[in-house]
């Protein structure tokens, strides 16, 4: 039986009630129709009483029992969006945030009309903040570093994609001593969930995405940020930046930390929740 855009979007949530609040579902159902079959959330509304093929809808519930299991959309559909260009995401690397995209936009707005920048990445994921910063700063020089070989494939995969040359580096930025010079710019999102905060996660998340991305020991909660900013010193030119994504627990710290080693300025800056969510660190 052939199942109506509105028939399947009532299938599709009673499916996962209980799982998901009613707009959250409502979402999820637009974007898997948009990224997974290319049906616009206008055109859906716009044919509410259109059929959708039956091997659509096989497809459909193939989706929606994955989702049952907590499994992330993005994971699902192997797919996302972040600064409005598109990635590929899998299991083993982490979702991007929209919080990062706020990391971006404070390095681009602080970057404006700037050329030829060197630009280093610690931590690359899945590559949303290198490419994106490649795709907008004019003949930059960005080079991004991981610890794992499955997240460079799929960052490799992805600047391909956006068509931006960014160079990938296999390291342990805590362990490998590798060396850089005069650059212009450091970004990092480092791992930053204490171990003791797990229980406030989602389970599509605590089940489905890389913990080696996501925590952090609390015995050593700013493990990355004093590893990175110790090197920042070394590699960072006179008046190049240093910019983080952080735990809003360690803000103080983190510039306290940076101030010690000598940095001429250290600031932490919300997000638009009104979290400590960053912070910008000058030579």
């Amino acid at each position: 039986m052939n199942r109506t855009f509105k028939q399947t979007l009532n299938w599709f949530c009673q499916n996962l009630s209980g799982m998901y609040q009613e707009n959250e579902l409502q979402s999820l159902y637009f974007l898997m129709m948009d990224d997974g079959f290319g049906y616009s959330k206008t055109y859906v509304l716009t044919h509410y009483d259109s059929q959708i093929p039956e091997t659509e809808f096989q497809k459909i519930a193939e989706i929606v029992t994955r989702l049952q299991t907590h499994e992330p959309i993005q994971y699902v559909l192997e797919k996302t969006t972040f600064c409005d260009l598109p990635f590929m995401v899998k299991s083993g690397v982490l979702i991007p945030r929209p919080e990062t995209e706020e990391l971006v936009q404070m390095i681009l707005n602080d970057n404006s009309g700037k050329e030829g920048l060197t630009v280093l990445d610690i931590g690359t994921g899945s590559g949303c903040i290198p490419i994106s910063l490649a795709s907008s700063l004019i003949n930059s020089k960005v080079t991004s570093i991981d610890v794992s070989e499955k997240c460079l494939e799929i960052a490799k995969a992805n600047a391909l994609h956006n068509q931006v040359s960014i160079e990938f580096i296999l390291t342990n930025i805590l362990e490998e001593n590798i060396q850089f010079q005069d650059l212009d710019i450091i970004v990092s999102n480092p791992p930053y969930v204490l171990d003791s905060e797990k229980n406030l996660l989602k389970a599509n998340v605590l089940e489905h995405e890389p913990h080696l991305a996501l925590f952090v020991s609390d015995d050593e909660p700013l493990l990355f940020y004093h590893a990175i900013i110790l090197k920042a010193k070394k590699w960072l030119k006179p008046q190049g930046k240093l910019y983080f994504e952080i735990n809003e627990l360690y803000g103080n710290e983190i510039v306290s930390d940076a101030l010690s080693q000598g940095f001429s300025l250290a600031q932490c800056f919300k997000d638009i929740f009104g979290k400590d969510r960053f912070v910008k660190i000058v030579k």
